[in-house]
């Protein structure tokens, strides 16, 4: 004879793994694979973000750091919704500010901060790279920032070094981006 609950097993399972998401507030959205915030303030600023062409634009020799790309982030603490997306990539940081510096203009960002002016240097070698470049635009009745930021600070492991990435974040309040509120990127 089997336990009475037994049968009832697999509808326990399925309560337990949707309750993270459920109690987070969050659920699935379209073009994305990430999280929308329910009730979330930004949400059509998220929206209109996640539309944007310069998130799917990327030089020669870079591709996704991951599968789950790019990514809409509920609101978070300092209450600013978030898409980003990782990527890999093959050449210099330099090379890939330059891009986006040429890519950003043709898509209608204006340069808010230039990271090449502000260089570091790259945890565990002699390099310096651009530290985060932000652009702005206005999506739709809000001004949006654009954000690429290097990962500097991470050193290689011996025998297996980090493959060069970068983020493209577009950030969203109802006061402005993380460049405009001056809130440090943090990943």
């Amino acid at each position: 004879m089997t336990h009475p609950l037994r049968r009832y097993l697999p509808t326990i399972l399925l309560a337990a793994m949707a309750l993270p998401v459920v109690t987070s507030g969050c659920s699935a959205v379209g073009r994305l694979s990430g999280l929308d915030c329910i009730n979330d303030p930004t949400r059509s600023m998220a929206e209109h973000a996640q539309k944007e062409s310069i998130l799917d634009k990327i030089p020669p020799g870079a591709h996704d750091a991951s599968d789950v790309i790019p990514t809409l982030a509920c609101t978070d603490a300092n209450g600013i919704g978030e898409v980003d997306r990782l990527i890999k990539f093959d050449g210099t940081p330099l090379d890939v500010a330059s891009y986006y510096a040429s890519e950003a203009k043709l898509s209608g960002w204006r340069m808010t901060k230039d990271g090449t002016r502000e260089l570091k240097r790259k945890v565990g070698t002699a390099e310096y790279w651009p530290s985060d470049t932000c652009y702005s635009k206005d999506l739709g009745g809000f001004v949006a920032d654009l954000v690429v930021a290097f990962d500097y600070w991470s050193g290689d492991s011996s025998g297996n070094p980090s493959p060069p990435q970068y983020w493209l974040q577009i950030s969203f309040s109802p006061t402005g981006g993380n460049c405009k509120n001056g809130v440090d990127i943090d990943y």
